[in-house]
């Protein structure tokens, strides 16, 4: 008998969507594999085109959205038979030949649609399966990491239940809540917030970060929590930059061996690219720069992110085991968000601590707590670390950033 998973991932309870909800996904969905991310590096004409057709087809679901009298299966029938009518139209508009870009993409759209009916035969609730996969994946992944620092945990395990969630928002975002939270058996929901009249090719790409984030950081964080857990907020330097960035290492390193889930598997480089770019605008914001319209809280928001994900890339510069302690330290309890930021302080302090002169035999004590703490955290031994952050956490009223 195979041993009972410490993450366990729970999708098939996840009914949040409406039926007009899961029409609208499922198009958004089609219309992201099959006219955005193949001719991502397209020039702006076939863009423009492109873009002009996802909008027609839009245009005419848009009356079967609201009838719940149009199952999933007959609205995507009737998409694709009421769409066949303006491709003639299309065709003699720009003049395109058989081969052509916008045609093979129309081809592909249309392909898309009749496989997504045919499971919706056998299983009512297909167009869903694919986030349960990539779920399921993260879940994997995340037990995969933290199994050796949660060995022996008197913790039967972590049940992370998946909820997805129509928001009229332009942004992907995710939040865990801990529901039914316990130390004898931790639980997190997990909801994804979809903008359905929005979603695009970058929502698709960004989401298995977006999901891992929740997975990685807020499903195990404060673990030996004596009762439920709460949730620390994004101000959190430790667990919204430092434990972050490495999810984002974590993840992409099991990119590089393409063990994608189906739905994911034709656009391994997207989703590569993907999963970068939504780190990044996590601590950064969209775009390069940062301008005066950036709401203040964000703009603090993204401040202490930035901070935690540089104290993180500097450790794994100089240290091996930055991804470790990264996991011992999110398991930590926190009495607050700026506990996490004055660790994160600290942590600063003892890397940024310049080396003594040559020949110079000088004893450092931020060094060699920094020292410790790696070779605590490379052990798994979670108890020393514990011990070691206790010592040295500066008292409130520290400054954290």
């Amino acid at each position: 008998m195979s041993p009972t998973p410490l993450f366990r991932a729970n999708f098939e309870h996840d009914v949040h969507l409406l039926l007009r909800d899961r029409k609208q996904l499922a198009m958004q969905v089609l219309l992201v594999r099959s006219l955005q991310i193949p001719v991502q590096d397209a020039d702006e004409k076939l863009h423009q085109r492109l873009a002009e057709i996802a909008q027609k087809i839009r245009d005419v679901g848009k009356p079967d959205l609201d009838d719940d009298a149009v199952s999933l299966a007959d609205f995507l029938a009737n998409l694709a038979r009421e769409f066949r009518r303006y491709v003639e139209g299309f065709t003699k508009k720009w003049k395109l030949q058989k081969h052509s870009p916008e045609l093979i993409q129309i081809r592909q759209f249309m392909r898309e649609v009749r496989c997504l009916r045919l499971k919706l035969s056998s299983r009512p609730q297909e167009e869903l399966q694919w986030l349960g996969e990539i779920f399921t994946w993260l879940v994997n992944i995340a037990e995969t990491i933290y199994a050796p620092v949660l060995r022996g945990s008197i913790s039967s395990g972590l049940a992370l239940r998946l909820c997805t969630l129509p928001v009229p928002a332009r942004e992907l975002t995710g939040e865990t809540r801990f529901v039914g939270d316990k130390i004898a058996c931790r639980a997190a929901d997990v909801a994804i917030k979809f903008p359905l009249q929005h979603f695009c090719d970058n929502h698709f790409c960004h989401l298995p970060f977006t999901m891992f984030h929740e997975v990685f950081v807020h499903g195990p964080q404060a673990w030996d929590t004596n009762g439920c857990r709460i949730i620390i907020g994004e101000h959190c330097a430790l667990r919204e930059g430092f434990v972050d960035a490495a999810a984002c290492a974590v993840l992409q390193a099991a990119l590089d061996e393409k063990s994608l889930p189906r739905m994911l598997e034709p656009f391994f480089e997207a989703v590569r690219f993907g999963i970068g770019e939504a780190h990044r605008i996590r601590s950064e914001g969209p775009g390069s720069s940062k301008g005066p319209e950036a709401d203040e809280h964000e703009r603090m928001i993204r401040k202490f992110r930035k901070v935690g994900r540089t104290a993180y890339e500097k450790l794994a510069g100089k240290k091996p085991c930055a991804m470790q302690l990264a996991l011992c330290l999110n398991l930590l309890e926190l009495s607050d968000k700026h506990e996490g930021g004055r660790l994160i302080a600290r942590l600063n302090q003892a890397i940024d601590r310049p080396k003594p002169p040559a020949g110079k035999n000088v004893r450092d004590s931020s060094a060699d707590w920094l020292d410790k703490l790696c070779d605590a955290a490379s052990a798994y031994d979670l108890p020393r670390v514990r011990d070691l952050v206790r010592q040295w956490l500066p008292e409130e009223g520290t400054p954290s950033i």
